[in-house]
C-alpha cells in the first residue's frame, strides 16, 4: 500500500510541477506599449522569448532601491 502511495505522489508531484510553454502570450517588445505614466519592462535571454509588463513609478522605485541594495 505504502509504494502506491509514494508512486501517486511522486506522479501528482511531477505533474503539479510542469512548466508549459506560453508562446500564445508571448509579445514582441518592440510593439509592446503601456499607458501614459508606466514603462515596459522586458526579462527575457532572447527578443523572441521576452515577457514584458507595465510598471508604475512606485515599481521602478522599489526596484532602484533593491539594486542599490545590492550594489553597496
Amino acid at each position: 500500500m505504502n509504494k502506491y502511495f509514494v508512486m501517486v505522489l511522486l506522479l501528482a508531484s511531477g505533474c503539479a510541477n510542469q512548466d508549459y510553454a506560453y508562446n500564445y502570450d508571448r509579445v514582441d517588445p518592440d510593439e509592446f506599449r503601456c499607458p501614459s505614466g508606466y514603462i515596459a519592462w522586458c526579462e527575457g535571454h532572447l527578443r523572441s522569448n521576452m515577457e514584458c509588463s507595465c510598471l508604475d513609478e512606485d515599481e521602478t522605485a522599489r526596484m532602484a532601491d533593491q539594486l542599490r541594495r545590492m550594489i553597496y
